[in-house]
């Protein structure tokens, strides 16, 4: 990641995924993916976790966590 001396990063070319967590147990993600160039500062980073934590907090005590594609087919 490169500073851009604002507070911003340039998030990896790859992307950068964010897990959605509740009760422990990862429930979704979000898949942040850069504009290449363009650094993202510090306050829209802390928004994507603010968001993320915001889904956790309203999943409602027992109930299952959604799967995956890939869990489904285990």
């Amino acid at each position: 990641m490169r500073a851009d001396g604002r507070g911003g990063f340039e998030l990896p070319a790859d992307g950068v995924e964010l897990p959605v967590l509740a009760r422990g147990q990862q429930i979704g993600r979000f898949v942040l993916v850069p504009t290449p160039g363009t650094a993202v500062p510090l306050e829209d980073r802390l928004v994507a976790v603010a968001i993320a934590d915001q889904i956790a907090a309203v999943w409602l005590p027992g109930t299952p966590a959604p799967q995956s594609k890939e869990d489904r087919a285990r």
